[in-house]
């Protein structure tokens, strides 16, 4: 045998462990820039910093370490959330989280649930942002981890600002101040104060916030806090002006909050220091800026909450939750059918003649498929038939974006009257008597019922698969659904019995339509039609069957339509409505 020289022998070991040094050379190079990236967007040098961390990204998908990818990712969805690219920000942290749910880095998931909340929160998504937040807290809780707290205090303390819940924000930053001043962080503590502020104005105490703004803006000059967090303060301080009158007051500091917010590419803050210029030119007399800085926030808050951006978040964060959870649950009959089937041929092996055999496969075969009809059988009365079949075939089912969906709700008047009146029992069978004819209607005219919310009915026509006249198919279903109601209200009034009464809502639009959940998962539907089709409800007439302007173009030639005009629909403004009259024109 032939034995190694040294200088071989040598030679061989470098030759080993050389990709391991490479690899820790490159480990280290990304922990380099990882932390440039961090500093550049420190110093709101957001580009820099996007540019920085997908150099880093590129090298960590080259040393293959998860927790290196995860740390690019997340980094890199923070950078873009600064340059107001939501889209790209939700989609860098939501993979960087699903990494880090698979190595257990509760560090890095807290920090994510917090922007991934975040994100939601700068889109009014506040179910969303809540629900993030709060996953972000109970890690942060569990750690220990002080100044993770004191952030995310501060974070659901602005959310409760922004739906209205001035009380509870106090208390939430009341309780973020005193973390920040325990652990002495000047930069944190003006943050604090300016929200803080933005309490006591909302709540008419104006000298009370005219303190905490001042004083923020003090410490936050001191402290050489972000030029983000500076020129928001000043915001606060003009607009704080516009309310006590004060118009030159306002102009100059929402002026310095605009050419401080314009210098370093701070979107949000040259959006909300424009909206402030606005008021305070106009109030001046100086109308020219008036009408450029009016543009300007429009433009800037359309490039930050347009409706295209948000359908964007909206299949983000569904194809998100298809990815992590795969429904699994729905899946495990599929997992137990293959299972079945191996024993099945493990057992016609073993099994001593043939008629053994026969008998053993033919009972066998009677068990598969009277299950497999049983589960078909449950898919589809939860799922539409196009669903499920992706769902059996793929073992899962994208979230797909719909236009020209036409959305129905309704709701009963006097519910509540009636379930204080009436024993559980008879309500219940009531509400399943209406429901169940409801269900019948809407497989006569093709319309996907979505799901019922205790008194509420919703159901969509052209979904999963686009067709024609879907409108016109869910108009007609809402006449018999009327039709329906009218009737059973004269059966159960003869008999002396109290009934319903129902509102019914229309509106044609754009939806994402998917599955969510697990357990009890459900195909479900999202998006601004949605909501609209519920304020056509809302504003709706007992007895009435009250549709949108975008549905009315749709079946104007097909039903007698009775304009209404324009009605202020709560959250939407102003809209065109119609009742549709019971004759139909083509009958």
């Amino acid at each position: 045998m032939k034995i190694l020289s040294s200088h071989n022998f040598y030679c061989l070991v470098i030759w080993c462990i050389a990709p391991f040094f490479a690899a820790g050379q490159t480990v280290g190079h990304v922990s380099e820039l990882l932390n440039r990236a961090e500093e550049e967007r420190h110093n709101d040098r957001y580009l820099d910093s996007y540019a920085t961390i997908d150099s880093a990204l590129q090298l960590g998908y080259i040393t293959g370490d998860k927790k290196t990818i995860a740390n690019c990712l997340s980094e890199k969805g923070v950078a873009a959330m600064y340059l107001g690219r939501y889209g790209k920000a939700l989609d860098a942290l939501q993979k960087g989280l699903l990494i880090q749910e698979q190595i257990s880095d509760s560090v890095g998931m807290q920090a994510s649930f917090n922007y991934i909340a975040t994100i939601h929160h700068a889109q009014s998504d506040y179910d969303l942002a809540k629900y993030y937040y709060s996953k972000s807290l109970g890690i942060a809780e569990r750690t220990k981890r002080k100044r993770k707290l004191a952030v995310l205090q501060n974070n659901l303390g602005v959310l409760a600002e922004d739906q209205g819940n001035f009380l509870e924000a106090l208390n939430y930053h009341s309780e973020s101040l005193s973390l920040w001043e325990a652990m002495n962080d000047t930069a944190w503590i003006s943050v604090s104060l300016r929200q803080i502020g933005k309490c006591y104005s909302q709540q008419g105490q104006l000298l009370q916030a005219l303190v905490s703004y001042e004083k923020a803006y003090e410490l936050s000059k001191q402290s050489g806090s972000s030029h983000r967090n500076v020129a928001r303060i000043a915001v606060s301080l003009g607009e704080l002006k516009l309310k006590m009158g004060d118009f030159k007051g306002a102009r100059e500091w929402c002026q310095g909050a605009y050419d401080l917010s314009l210098k370093h590419n701070i979107l949000v803050g040259i959006q909300e220091s424009s909206e402030c210029l606005t008021v305070a030119h106009e109030e001046l007399g100086n109308h020219r800026n008036a009408l450029k800085f009016y543009k300007l926030s429009q433009q800037m808050r359309d490039s930050i909450y347009g409706n295209e951006r948000m359908k964007e978040l909206t299949q983000l964060e569904l194809n998100f939750q298809f990815e992590k959870e795969q429904l699994a649950d729905s899946l495990e009959f599929v997992k137990t059918t293959l299972i079945q089937d191996k024993k099945i041929s493990n057992q016609r092996i073993g099994l001593v003649g043939i008629g053994a055999v026969t008998l053993s496969m033919f009972l066998l075969a009677l068990v598969v498929y009277y299950g497999k009809r049983k589960s078909d059988s449950l898919l589809l009365n939860i799922l539409p038939a196009q669903v499920a079949s992706e769902l059996k075939k793929s073992g899962q089912s994208k979230a797909k974006r719909l236009d020209n969906v036409t959305v129905l709700f309704t709701d009963f008047k006097g519910f509540t009257t009636m379930s204080e009146v009436l024993p559980p029992e008879e309500l219940v069978a009531e509400i399943h008597h209406c429901f169940s004819a409801f269900d019948a209607i809407m497989s006569k005219y093709q319309v996907e019922k979505i799901k019922t919310i205790g008194d509420a009915y919703m159901a969509a026509g052209g979904i999963p698969i686009p067709r024609e006249n879907t409108a016109k198919d869910v108009v007609s279903a809402a006449i018999e659904m009327r039709d329906f109601m009218k009737k059973r209200a004269d059966e159960l009034t003869e008999k002396g019995r109290m009934a319903f009464e129902m509102r019914i809502g229309i509106h044609t639009g754009t939806v994402v339509a998917g599955i969510v959940g697990t357990k009890k998962f459900q195909y479900d539907i999202w998006g601004d039609a949605v909501n609209t089709a519920a304020r056509m409800e809302s504003s709706g007439m007992e007895g009435k069957i009250n549709i949108s302007n975008a549905t009315y173009e749709l079946v104007k030639n097909d039903f007698n339509c009775l304009s209404r005009g324009k009605i202020t629909a709560k959250g939407k403004g102003e809209m065109e409505m119609y009742f549709v009259e019971p004759n139909e024109l083509n009958a």
